[in-house]
């Protein structure tokens, strides 16, 4: 169904970039708010989770705590996957058991790679690896770049089309960059990207 990076930076940076087998999935999986953290929330989406995380991570829970006491509330649990980091440091992440195969997880320094319904493990594989080599990049540019590296290990298993990177800084409102329905998402998403962020952040074209 889908496959995502959620990141976040003690300096307030957060942001979540995804791609999915379903049209417009920028208007349901990210979740974003400035110095506090970004959450994916996935698999049988629970759009409901987004907010209620990051409310409870803004409150002080641990992201481990604040997916526990969220997921209290949804009746059907096992079918979520939620991913998330917060600007203090931490990370968690939940996998029901009823998310379609192949569902796959990896965890690196301030960022959650993960998604379901995949070709292959692979395709988290690859965006991890890609985040790691990265890391002294801008966020943005390491968000995309994983994306790009996940779609050509093979995407979602049903075929990629459509993608968003959500962003936000201190200062900046978030940035909602999607394509909804493409035959070719992940270029389509750079292209946005490249030109927003160059207008609004001030980056060179990416």
């Amino acid at each position: 169904m889908t496959y995502t990076i959620v990141l976040a930076t003690p300096r307030g940076v957060a942001v979540v970039g995804v791609v999915s087998g379903s049209i417009a999935v920028g208007t349901r999986v990210p979740w974003v708010k400035e110095g506090v953290g970004a959450v994916a929330t996935q698999g049988y989406t629970n759009v409901a989770l987004g907010p209620l995380i990051l409310s409870l991570l803004e409150r002080g829970y641990s992201c481990k705590k604040a997916i526990e006491e969220a997921l209290k509330t949804d009746p059907e649990p096992e079918y979520r996957q939620v991913l998330v980091a917060s600007c203090r440091g931490d990370t968690g992440h939940h996998t029901g058991r009823y998310c379609p195969d192949v569902k796959y997880v990896r965890v690196g320094p301030n960022f959650v790679c993960g998604g379901n319904c995949l070709i292959s493990e692979e395709v988290v594989e690859a965006m991890f690896e890609e985040m790691i080599r990265t890391s002294a990049l801008h966020p943005l540019t390491r968000v995309l770049r994983a994306l790009e590296v996940g779609h050509e290990a093979g995407g979602d298993a049903r075929g990629d089309r459509s993608a968003a990177i959500v962003y936000t800084e201190p200062g900046i409102r978030p940035i909602v960059i999607r394509v909804d329905n493409s035959t070719d998402p992940v270029a389509e998403l750079r292209a946005r990207v490249a030109r927003i962020s160059s207008l609004h952040l001030k980056l060179p074209l990416i």
